[in-house]
């Protein structure tokens, strides 16, 4: 946490109204000095801001004015070469926030007076209308005066001391205000655009970002001094701050996470992430126990711990897009620099810049922070718009060409509906006409043996013709069947030994089917599906089998990972240099060269493949010396 300060100057031995005015402070490590004893000790000249650090919540300021020519009544101010008067009234402006309890110290008439204020205390009615602690200071005439400021703060604050005649109050209160009013103002804006913006997209980041803002114009009102309360309530408007700023600095962290996650950082990121949300928590527990200041001393480490764990995530997140990872890589980058800047002056007595303070304001970066978060959250809100754009459009792309496919195959399945019955037809003439020829040359005794061998000849290879032309409508006519086929909801259950007994009786004459079925095995499953499937891989090889011989096994296996199946494996011995091209092994109306002079219509394994998927069936394909094998997997 760094309490930072608005643009201002504290004197050390710098010149105002006609005085030098010089600043000290000195630590109060055991509390117990008092007005009496503080011109006694030795304190240490600073200029510029200066932070009190972690050490005693008591600090001492010592103001020494001099008049620059005490001769005179009236001087020159070596700053702006005018005259001017040494008895005018000045002013003591001190700040800006978390001074807990101010006690102000001059001597009148030989006695030391005291003035105590404070944002623990009621709020001192004084010439300031900003939220600075006005003290009037006397002027020390041709002598010089000192006076002391005694400072107690629970928190870790920047701190300025400036002297300026009374004529310059105003303007100088005015400028301020101005400043106030405009980071009051931007952060409500900010946080009125995040509500807006919640209104229409209720997201996780926005709901953060809100959250954030509202501590944030919170501790700006506490912290300004825009509320005072009455003597009862002082702890509880400590520990209220604390607490705030425990929030706020947690919720930041999470703003920043909530940026991130989309685009996957890194684990370590993850985990450095929860180790920042755990510190969060600790320092809530600690004030939760009254430990204030300790839960303080976390929240101010941990900002600093953040802003790296933000940088490593920014550098693990490897899907984020290049402007808004160049956008927080800046962004960070400089807070890391200005917090390094910052916590070099807050954790002892270090002077400042005010580019050191200004920058670092906590009032002021709820404003960067803000403009920030809404400008991710329109880039992100336009991206998932993009996105979403992108999704429908695919969407209505597949829908389209969905259409597109669906008509394609109602009108190939019609004008194979067409074919097959079509040609049925003539087919179906072509047999009887056939037939009817047959009996009438069987008839004719005139023909020789010769005529009537040529005549059975030319008899067959139009029946071997007719049949393969059957085979072919049959298998068309199935393969569409089977892609229109929806499975049955309720499977059947099956003997796989009567199952496959009745699929190899109708090669039994023609091939030696070994039959190897595990004893009382049964299969639940769609019965025509998986009939079609392994009817299909059967006569395949039996088709190209080299030595009429095909082994088929089907066995129960419990596989290491996942449900049971049925294996049932299918092979047979081919010819060399004509087992078939894996890669087209299932396509539509592919056949090897080698057996292009032999029936068949390259349909079988395609059919086969869309019946196994149909079923959720795995079916695979193998060879080795010459054999190939087909496996098929079915879910039990």
């Amino acid at each position: 946490m760094l309490l930072l300060l608005v643009p201002g100057s504290a004197q050390a031995g710098v010149q105002v109204a006609g005085y030098d005015v010089e600043t000290a402070v000195y630590k109060d490590l055991r509390q117990d000095l008092t007005i009496d004893t503080a011109p006694g000790v030795s304190f240490n000249p600073v200029s510029g801001r200066f932070g009190l650090g972690f050490e005693a919540p008591v600090t001492w300021v010592r103001l020494t004015l001099r008049p620059i020519d005490r001769a005179v009544d009236r001087a020159v101010d070596r700053a702006t070469g005018r005259a001017v008067d040494l008895a005018q009234p000045l002013v003591l402006r001190v700040g800006p926030y978390m001074m807990d309890k101010l006690d102000f110290y001059q001597q009148v008439d030989g006695r030391w007076t005291i003035t105590h204020v404070g944002d623990l205390r009621a709020r001192l009615k004084t010439p300031c209308i900003d939220d600075l602690y006005c003290f009037a200071v006397y002027p020390p005439g041709k002598g010089e005066t000192v006076s002391y400021l005694r400072i107690q703060t629970t928190g870790f604050p920047f701190v300025t001391t400036e002297i300026l005649p009374v004529a310059e109050l105003t303007s100088a209160s005015v400028k301020r205000l101005y400043f106030l009013s405009a980071s009051l103002v931007a952060g409500s804006v900010l946080l009125l655009v995040g509500l807006m913006m919640l209104v229409l997209e209720r997201t996780a980041l926005l709901k953060i970002y809100c959250a954030h803002q509202v501590v944030v114009t919170c501790l700006f009102l506490l912290g300004t001094g825009y509320v005072s309360v009455a003597e009862s309530n002082l702890a509880l408007l400590d520990w209220t701050t604390a607490l705030l700023i425990n929030f706020r600095n947690a919720s930041l962290s999470m703003v920043f996470w909530l940026v991130l996650a989309p685009y996957k950082p890194s684990l370590s990121y993850r985990r450095l992430f929860i180790g920042l949300m755990v510190a969060y928590g600790l320092a809530l527990l600690l004030l939760l126990a009254g430990q204030i200041h300790r839960s303080m001393q976390i929240n101010f480490v941990m900002q600093a711990v953040a802003a790296i764990v933000l940088m490593q995530g920014l550098i693990t997140a490897g899907q984020l897009p290049r402007l808004l990872r160049n956008t927080l890589l800046f962004g960070a980058g400089l807070y890391i620099v200005l917090l390094v800047t910052g916590y070099r002056v807050v954790l002892d007595f270090t002077q400042s810049s005010s580019v050191d303070l200004g920058l670092l304001d906590w009032r002021l970066n709820g404003t960067p922070i803000g403009i920030f978060v809404v400008w991710v959250l329109l880039t992100e809100h336009k991206r998932r718009n993009m996105v979403r754009a992108e999704k429908y459009l695919k969407i209505e792309t597949s829908q389209a060409r969905f259409r597109a496919d669906a008509e394609r195959h109602s009108e190939r399945g019609a004008m194979i509906d067409m074919l097959t019955h079509e040609l049925k037809t003539p087919l179906s003439t072509i047999r009887f006409a056939l037939a009817s020829a047959n009996r009438l040359f069987q008839k004719q005794g005139g023909a020789s043996d010769t005529d009537r061998q040529n005549f059975m000849l030319r008899a067959g290879h139009i029946e071997s013709s007719v049949s393969r032309m059957d085979a072919m409508i049959l298998q068309v006519a199935q393969a569409h069947k089977v892609e229109l086929m929806i499975v049955s909801a309720v499977p059947e259950e099956m003997a796989m030994q009567s199952l496959f007994e009745d699929l190899v009786r109708p090669y039994a004459l023609t091939h030696h089917v070994e039959l190897d079925i595990e004893p009382g095995l049964l299969l639940r499953s769609d019965r025509l599906m998986l009939t079609t499937l392994v009817e299909n891989l059967i006569s395949n090889a039996c088709k190209y089998s080299l030595d009429q011989r095909v082994s088929l096994s089907v066995r129960r296996d419990k596989p290491a990972q996942g449900a049971a199946v049925v294996r049932i494996a299918v092979a047979n011995r081919v010819a060399a240099d004509t087992e078939p091209d894996e890669a087209r092994l299932f396509e539509r109306y592919y056949r090897h060269s080698s057996v292009s002079d032999q029936p068949g219509t390259g349909m079988g394994l395609h059919i086969a493949r869309s019946a196994a998927g149909k079923i959720g069936a795995t079916l695979r394909y193998s060879t080795a010396d010459n054999v190939v094998n087909f496996e098929v997997s079915v879910p039990c």
